[in-house]
């Protein structure tokens, strides 16, 4: 299956077993490797923060959602902690971003 950019942003992840996180509200992308890096979810409405997903904590990608595996909700990763890390690969030439830091 294959998912624009468009649909990609705005889905729902879930858990493998029902347990809703958030929304993807934006993607990194290895430049080099063609691929997604990590997908940055919003977790929570009002006082919510955001999660960073990796490629291998995803079970599947479906129309209406992402699902991930259970254990990557104990998996830490934030904003921050990737903004630093696409820093250091950015400045090597690896990964970019696809949207600036807010």
């Amino acid at each position: 299956m294959q998912i624009t950019l468009r649909n990609l942003l705005g889905l729902p992840v879930v858990t493998e077993s029902g347990v809703k996180i958030g929304k993807v509200v934006d993607a990194t992308l290895d430049c080099e490797a063609h691929a997604i890096n990590a997908y940055l979810v919003r977790v929570g409405f009002f006082a919510g923060g955001e999660k960073l997903i990796k490629p291998n904590q995803v079970k599947q990608i479906l129309a209406d959602r992402l699902i991930v595996y259970d254990a990557s909700l104990a998996e830490p990763g934030t904003r921050s902690s990737v903004v630093k890390n696409l820093a250091s690969q950015s400045a090597l030439g690896g990964a970019a971003s696809m949207a600036e830091e807010k």
